[in-house]
C-alpha cells in the first residue's frame, strides 16, 4: 500500500514586496517516503531564480517576473502505481515597500 498526505496545507494566496526573500513549505508523508515537487504553474514562464529545497520552494530577491501560481506535488510511486496530493499558492509581488508614493497639488490664480 502506498500513500501520500499533505502535512500542512498553503495559503491561498501571498503578497510580497519586490526585492524580499520568500520561503513556502509544503511537506508531506507517506510509505515510502514521497517525492516534493515544486513548479509554477502560471504567469511569465521565463526561466526565474527560485530554489526547491526539499519540500520548500525558496525566492531570494523577488522580482516582479515572480508572480505567478505555484503548485506543490508529493507523490508517491511503487510498482508503477502513484498517488499524488497537489497544493496551489498565488504569490504576488507588489512595488518596494520603501518606495512612497507622492501627490503635488497645483493651485490656480
Amino acid at each position: 500500500m502506498i500513500e501520500a498526505s499533505l502535512n500542512h496545507p498553503l495559503p491561498n494566496a501571498l503578497v510580497t514586496f519586490l526585492g524580499d526573500s520568500l520561503r513556502l513549505n509544503c511537506r508531506g508523508s507517506g510509505f515510502p517516503p514521497p517525492e516534493h515537487i515544486w513548479r509554477k504553474i502560471s504567469g511569465d514562464d521565463a526561466p526565474l531564480n527560485y530554489s526547491r529545497e526539499i519540500g520548500n520552494l525558496v525566492i531570494s530577491m523577488a522580482t516582479l517576473r515572480h508572480s505567478g501560481v505555484y503548485e506543490c506535488v508529493i507523490s508517491n510511486t511503487i510498482r508503477g502505481m502513484t498517488i499524488a496530493k497537489r497544493d496551489t499558492v498565488k504569490i504576488t509581488i507588489i512595488g518596494n515597500k520603501n518606495d512612497r508614493a507622492t501627490v503635488s497639488i497645483q493651485t490656480m490664480q
